[in-house]
């Protein structure tokens, strides 16, 4: 092939852009997959066994956690330093649908629909999420690319992704990307300490207690506790209370009147985002079963969310 015929960058995003959003999700599934398969089995199986992790099982499975804390560390970081520090809207629901808001003729651009937001961070970054959604959906699907086995609660994980990822797709669909990109932080924020915690579960058979001087138990229940508090805090009171209560109210006062009551953005994600609040009540039931066994047994002995099996 001659040099030449090699599209420029600006040729390739131009491209890029001009697939469908089913096309770029494509895109970006492959993409989160091909990293996350290099970081589990070319980074972190490497740094289990470095710390002496010897159970092939259990350094898939910490790899595995590795990823995830990786992937929710970054994302909820980035997205609170863009979002809400410096562009300053995370924190006021009402600037959720700026991008939404009723304007005049003279107001509108020619060339931008005035109920999407235009371009900017927030597209990419909901396409990386809805990415990874799909590629979780995928690796649970196929044992032969995941240590995920046997878990119990297989239908239950398929049904948040599938809802998660479908939020995040009709986010993008209708332009309220504001809003989803709120949503999206408000999950990852809890799961960074749940991954963490597992991390730690999967070092307690190893040499990092000799090594780093630090019993992983130890740090493992802080996590745990952590977590299980952060988790009633941002998706049992934050999600409902500002972003559902966006989602059914704030938007009628942004909305075109003949699109407040017919807006089929509205309809179609409402049921997900119940969906996912129905989840959010029945896990934090089983985080609470678990800290009462922690507390008679002195020891988080497995997370229940996700293991079926004795470890």
């Amino acid at each position: 092939m001659d040099f030449q015929d090699v599209p420029s960058s600006e040729e390739a995003l131009k491209m890029f852009s001009s697939l469908s959003l089913v096309g770029q999700t494509a895109v970006y599934v492959v993409i989160v997959s091909i990293v996350r398969i290099i970081l589990e089995h070319g980074v972190f199986k490497a740094v289990g066994k470095f710390f002496g992790i010897k159970d092939e099982r259990s350094r898939s499975k910490f790899a595995e956690a590795s990823w995830f804390f990786s992937f929710y560390f970054v994302a909820f970081t980035f997205a609170l330093y863009q979002f809400g520090y410096k562009e300053g809207w995370l924190f006021n629901t009402a600037d959720y649908w700026v991008c939404n808001r009723a304007v005049s003729p003279d107001e509108v651009h020619p060339d931008i629909d005035p109920l999407v937001c235009p371009g900017g961070i927030y597209e990419p970054y909901s396409l990386i999420q809805l990415g990874q959604y799909t590629a979780a959906m995928l690796f649970l699907l196929t044992p032969v690319l995941t240590s995920r086995k046997g878990h119990k609660d297989f239908a239950v994980m398929m049904i948040h992704h599938f809802a998660a990822g479908f939020v995040i797709y009709l986010s993008i669909v209708f332009g309220y990307l504001r809003v989803g990109v709120a949503i999206m932080m408000v999950h990852d924020v809890s799961d960074i300490f749940l991954e963490s915690a597992k991390m730690f579960k999967y070092l307690e058979n190893s040499n990092f207690q000799k090594m780093v001087g630090i019993n992983p138990g130890t740090i493992m229940n802080v996590d745990f506790v952590v977590f299980a508090a952060v988790f009633a805090v941002s998706r049992l009171y934050v999600y409902p209370r500002y972003l559902l209560r966006s989602v059914w109210y704030e938007m009628y006062e942004f909305l075109e009147q003949p699109r407040r009551f017919m807006n089929p953005g509205r309809y179609f994600c409402s049921p997900m985002l119940w969906i996912l609040q129905a989840l959010h009540v029945y896990w934090f039931y089983l985080i609470m079963r678990m800290i009462i066994r922690a507390v008679r047994e002195k020891n988080v002995a497995k997370d229940i969310r996700s293991d079926s099996e004795s470890d």
